[in-house]
Formats: structure tokens, sequence, C-alpha cells
């Protein structure tokens, strides 16, 4: 999670622990993002990222933005394509 792409004034927050990496982005207009890679999460194993939408609590949000193609879990992406869906979300 290293090259993620950076946004000014958000709030990043590390959630891991030791069976996953997890980081927490609330982005200032009011969108919120999960990252975790890990044994657990889709495409972890490979080293791919799995995706949330979320609220401030961490729980599934509906964000009616084109790119969630059901509002929920994305998983099998290269740090490039989560660097994709930051931009989007962060717009």
């Amino acid at each position: 999670m290293e090259n993620l792409k950076i946004i000014k004034k958000a709030k990043y927050t590390d959630k891991s622990d030791e069976h996953i990496k997890r980081l927490f982005i609330e982005f200032p207009n009011g969108n919120n993002i999960s990252i975790i890679r890990g044994n657990t999460s889709y495409g972890g194993k490979e080293g791919f990222f799995e995706i949330m939408p979320t609220d401030k609590t961490g729980n599934l949000k509906n964000t009616h933005l084109d790119v969630f193609e059901h509002d929920s879990v994305v998983g099998w992406l290269t740090e490039s394509q989560v660097n994709e869906y930051i931009k989007c979300l962060s717009d």
C-alpha cells in the first residue's frame, strides 16, 4: 500500500493487524473507502487489493457512483486500479 495515491486533506487511518493490511480513507467530500490486502481478501494471496465504499463507521455504503457496479466490494485490483478508485471517490 506504499504507492497508493495521496489526497490532500483526506484522513488516513491504518487499521492493519497481524492478519491483514487495512487502510481506511475519509475524503473531504464525504466519501470513504476501505482498502485491504491479506490471505482472506479477494486476490490478497496473489498480492491484489480489495476495496469497499464505506460510511464513517466502516460499514458498506451505497455511493451511487458508476465505478461501483453493485455498490459493494471490488477485489483482484492492482495498486494502479485502486488509485483510480481513490481519484474517483475524492473528486
